[in-house]
């Protein structure tokens, strides 16, 4: 089997000659620094370092196409003019290209939370102004003149291909800012409509100049909408102000032939998952055990209902090779069976976490593929 095939045979509950490897999706910059010191080669990409299975999505769809479709960022084109507005010994204030204003330490920023200080919608007339100025298609900007070469690159492709893209709830909280939006919802639900609406209208402009040009594998919408014991709104408001925009964006994507459509949440969103799959979505990453998203236990409940990608708890990993091996042998092979899994770090691994224990946990994974797939 290509990777492009293990990749669908294992989301599509089918039986892949092995795990599609992807143990690990990313490192914190001081992860990198501790594994180089302890013999990773600089300059060498994860998947190379690790043997796994490199594709073109989530983090790499931009850097292997050149279109910014969004993802962690909203769709921005043109994006927002960087500039530096001040500095001191241990920490530098920016307007970023997104449009928003935050102060972020100097040395390893990626260990701690920038302190966000502006964002780029405060009011109707900065969101019009957002929307016309930033928020095109844009297509000489955003898209390739000529499609040609891209289409020769991805049509014989033997790797997956998946097109990120930035969530009903992460596009408006980069407008607004997480405590801006969420008083938002309640003191001017029309301009959440409003800004809902329109974020249907630019994906799907985008999603038809793409999959006009390249097959896409599947979609994934970037949410990050979830903390520790639940998430940033209720149910109710999901209802409101997602389920709609979701099942319209769903349905356009599934028009296309994409039958996979993916969320990217951290944190506890057990009680938004009904309506994830109310909207038809099919598979989530990256299930923080931290969060008590415990894949087990929501396969057990769900059945079939979605595939999971992630699930292995950094926590353990980072306790050396006895703990990776009671952790992952505890659930990973009856996951394996039942299909629609695709083993992984719990999120981007941190630097508690040694590179041999790394390089173990991906050993005793492929030993349970080899195990019970054969390979």
């Amino acid at each position: 089997m290509t990777t492009r095939e293990l990749f669908l045979e294992s989301c599509r509950f089918g039986r892949p000659a092995r795990t599609f490897r992807w143990e690990v999706c990313a490192a914190w910059g001081a992860t990198l620094e501790r594994w180089q010191g302890e013999g990773l080669p600089a300059g060498v990409s994860l998947y190379d370092a690790f043997g796994m299975d490199w594709h073109a999505g989530f983090l790499t769809f931009q850097e292997a196409t050149g279109i910014h479709t969004g993802f962690t960022t909203s769709p921005y084109m043109p994006f927002f003019p960087q500039e530096v507005l001040g500095e001191d010994e241990h920490t530098i204030t920016t307007r970023d290209s997104d449009g928003i204003v935050k102060r972020n330490l100097k040395v390893r920023p990626e260990t701690s939370m920038p302190q966000f200080l502006q964002f780029p919608v405060r009011t109707r007339e900065d969101w019009r102004r957002v929307r016309d100025e930033h928020l095109q298609p844009c297509p000489e900007l955003r898209f390739p003149a000529d499609w040609s070469a891209l289409e020769a690159r991805f049509a014989g492709r033997e790797e997956p291909l998946g097109m990120p893209l930035c969530g009903a709830f992460g596009h408006p909280r980069n407008l607004m800012g997480d405590e801006h939006l969420l008083v938002t919802y309640y003191d001017d639900p029309a301009l959440i409509h409003e800004i809902q609406e329109h974020w249907v209208w630019l994906y799907r402009q985008i999603i038809d100049e793409v999959t006009a040009h390249l097959q896409l594998d599947y979609v994934l919408l970037w949410e990050d909408m979830a903390y520790k014991t639940g998430p940033l709104i209720s149910p109710a408001l999901f209802r409101e102000f997602m389920l709609p925009y979701y099942q319209e964006i769903v349905s356009h994507i599934r028009s296309k032939g994409i039958d996979l459509v993916f969320v990217d949440t951290d944190g506890n969103a057990e009680v938004l998952l009904p309506l994830f799959l109310e909207a038809g979505i099919n598979g989530f990453f990256p299930f923080e055990r931290a969060a008590n998203m415990d894949p087990v236990r929501l396969r057990r409940q769900y059945g079939h209902a979605f595939c999971i990608f992630g699930g292995i708890d950094k926590r353990e990993v980072a306790r050396g090779r006895e703990a990776i091996a009671r952790h992952v042998d505890a659930f990973v092979p009856a996951l394996l069976e039942d299909g629609g899994y695709i083993p992984m770090l719990d999120h981007s691994a941190p630097p508690d976490i040694s590179l041999d224990s790394m390089k173990y946990l991906i050993e005793r994974l492929r030993f349970w593929s080899e195990k019970v797939y054969g390979a």
